[in-house]
C-alpha cells in the first residue's frame, strides 16, 4: 500500500512552513453557509417566479428531482475541496433549498387555483344577478300586457 508523503512542519524547510501557517482553515460550516447564501435567491425566488409565469409546476419539479440530487452533488463536487464532508455538508443545503421551491411553487398553484376558482364563483354570481335583473325588467311588461 502506497503511504502518502506527509510534511511533518517542525522538520519542513521556511517557506513551506510559512505557508503552513499562513493556510487559513477550512470550515465547513461558514463554506456551506456562503453556498446556502449563493443559491437561495435562484432555488427559493426563481422557482416562484417561475411558476408565476407558469414555467413550472410542481409535478415537473418533482419528477426532476433525481436529476437535480445529481446536478447539486455535481456542483457541490465541483465548487469544494476534494473532501466528501464538505461535499455533502454543501449538497444538503443546496437540497433543502430545492424541496422549499418546490413547496413554494406549490403554494403558488395553490394560491393560483383559489383566485381561478374565486373569479369562477364571481363571475357565476354576475351571471345569475344579470338573470335576476332582465327577469324582474321583463315581469313588470308581462302583467301589464296580459
Amino acid at each position: 500500500m502506497a503511504r502518502l508523503p506527509y510534511v511533518d512542519p517542525a522538520e519542513a524547510p521556511p517557506a513551506v512552513r510559512d505557508a503552513l501557517e499562513n493556510t487559513p482553515p477550512l470550515n465547513v460550516f461558514k463554506m456551506t453557509a456562503h453556498a446556502s447564501t449563493a443559491f437561495r435567491p435562484f432555488l427559493r425566488y426563481g422557482g416562484t417566479l417561475l411558476a408565476r409565469l407558469e414555467l413550472v409546476s410542481s409535478a415537473s419539479l418533482g419528477k426532476g428531482r433525481k436529476y437535480a440530487i445529481v446536478a447539486i452533488l455535481a456542483v457541490a463536487a465541483f465548487i469544494t475541496p476534494p473532501d466528501p464532508i464538505s461535499q455533502i455538508g454543501l449538497a444538503l443545503p443546496m437540497y433543502l433549498l430545492y424541496e422549499l421551491s418546490i413547496l413554494s411553487v406549490k403554494w403558488v398553484e395553490r394560491s393560483r387555483a383559489k383566485t381561478q376558482a374565486q373569479e369562477a364563483t364571481d363571475g357565476a354570481g354576475a351571471e345569475e344577478a344579470t338573470d335576476v335583473a332582465t327577469t324582474s325588467a321583463d315581469e313588470p311588461a308581462e302583467k301589464t300586457g296580459a
